[in-house]
């Protein structure tokens, strides 16, 4: 196996967590990175759940999080997982165009991306 494999074998190994309280979402992103080859693909609907699975040292490279959900914002989710394990990399994501929440996000964490009727433009 050359070094460009192993390479590629390792990232598709990474642990992705997404958190969003819709879980459509959760099942479109689940399958968009899978087909994309990766294999380890967590879905958490409650961020409360998805925190508890960090404290409690499940490995998670990285982590995609919505900014509004019920019972606690996306901002506090990164805050309590980058608190639990600072190695794991947080990005934000909202389907609005706007979020007043969206100035609290560090900005290495902050991710726009565009809704369906931007692209159809």
């Amino acid at each position: 196996m050359n070094d460009s494999s192993m390479r590629k074998d390792a990232a598709m190994s990474h642990s992705i967590l997404v958190v969003d309280d819709e879980q459509d979402f959760l099942d479109s992103v689940r399958r968009g990175l899978i087909s994309s080859g990766l294999r380890n693909v967590k879905l958490e609907n409650d961020p409360k759940r998805a925190i508890s699975l960090v404290e409690r040292g499940e490995p998670i490279d990285l982590a995609l999080i919505d900014v509004i959900m019920p019972g606690m914002d996306g901002v506090e989710v990164l805050e309590r997982i980058r608190k639990s394990n600072p190695e794991t990399e947080c990005l934000m994501v909202t389907g609005g165009q706007r979020c007043a929440k969206s100035s609290r996000v560090p900005e290495e964490g902050r991710l726009r991306l565009p809704r369906q009727t931007d692209l159809e433009g």
